[in-house]
């Protein structure tokens, strides 16, 4: 569904002709004045650097945001990553006849898991995850190189069943691999004078919540609404759509069951996901939720604009 809602959000931002996509460019520097943002942009193809002004810089570059690193004051951007301890890679292997039509979740005592999802008739989605601080998992992430990555994590899923090997096997050969240590961002401040921080950039809730894609939408949509009204004056235009949204944020973010959903989701002992499989069962065949129509989706006014 990624690539399909990227598809379409790129289609509709292409449509205007005052849109510009600089394809293997890196904000390398931020300098702000009081009427500009001089903004210093890295193209990797001619690998020359050069100096453009922007009225405002707005910072949408994923969890690990580079571009906020350059906005945030240092006591801001160093303690913002909240690190959940759940280590997941996705990546594509070859389709085969049975992946269809469903999903398929196989867990294995140690907190982990793999997971295939239909996309293709010619690739299916692949899932590992890790549920448990492992210092070599996040030495791997750190080192950002995906060989390393690939081979700590074959180390810890070969050999473990079910379709596992297939997974590593098609893992080590993919060219889309991504591997994260799964985090939150919590920042006192999403703005700093003309530069302002957008979706996982500035509030990632974690895949864990289900709500990343949601509140990037939802804050663009929330931030350009504050922009139409305040253009003018960008400070006071980022101050309304962090008070608008931020509440939002904080009840959609914190991660389900106190934060331990990761851990009962994924049990440690094979006795631990006997009773997971057990008293699911029994939660499919009550349906309780049934008895709790109060359990629905927080629900978050648009601004008309």
């Amino acid at each position: 569904m990624r690539p399909a809602l990227a598809g379409v959000l790129l289609g509709a931002a292409d449509s205007f002709p005052n849109v510009q996509f600089r394809n293997g460019c890196t904000v390398q520097g931020v300098q702000q004045t009081a009427s500009e943002v001089i903004v210093d942009i890295h193209n990797k193809a001619n690998d020359t650097t050069s100096q453009e002004r922007f009225d405002i810089l707005v910072a949408s570059d994923g969890l690990r945001s580079l571009t906020r690193d350059l906005i945030l004051p240092i006591s801001e951007k160093e303690s913002c990553l909240k690190s959940v301890k759940v280590f997941a890679a996705f990546f594509s292997i070859p389709a085969e006849p049975h992946d269809r039509p469903y999903a398929n979740l196989y867990q294995a005592p140690g907190r982990r898991s793999a997971f295939t999802k239909p996309w293709t008739e010619q690739e299916t989605s692949a899932y590992l995850t890790y549920c448990k601080y492992n210092q070599s998992l996040h030495d791997a992430r750190e080192s950002r190189d995906v060989n390393l990555q690939k081979t700590t994590l074959a180390g810890i899923f070969q050999g473990l069943g079910w379709e596992t090997d297939r997974l590593v096997k098609g893992m080590m050969e993919a060219q889309n691999f991504y591997f994260e240590e799964i985090s939150q961002v919590k920042l006192n401040k999403w703005s700093h004078g003309r530069c302002v921080l957008l979706g996982d950039t500035a509030y990632c809730p974690s895949p864990l919540t289900g709500q990343g894609t949601n509140l990037a939408i939802l804050g663009a949509y929330v931030l350009a609404s504050k922009l139409v009204k305040d253009g003018n004056n960008p400070r006071k235009a980022f101050e309304e759509y962090e008070r608008d949204l931020r509440p939002y944020v904080n009840k959609v973010q914190p991660i389900p069951l106190g934060g331990y959903l990761p851990l009962l989701v994924n049990p440690d002992t094979s006795w631990g996901l006997w009773i997971q499989r057990f008293i699911l069962s029994w939660i499919s065949w009550l349906q309780p939720w049934k008895y709790f129509p109060g359990l629905k989706n927080v629900p978050y006014n648009l601004p008309v604009f």
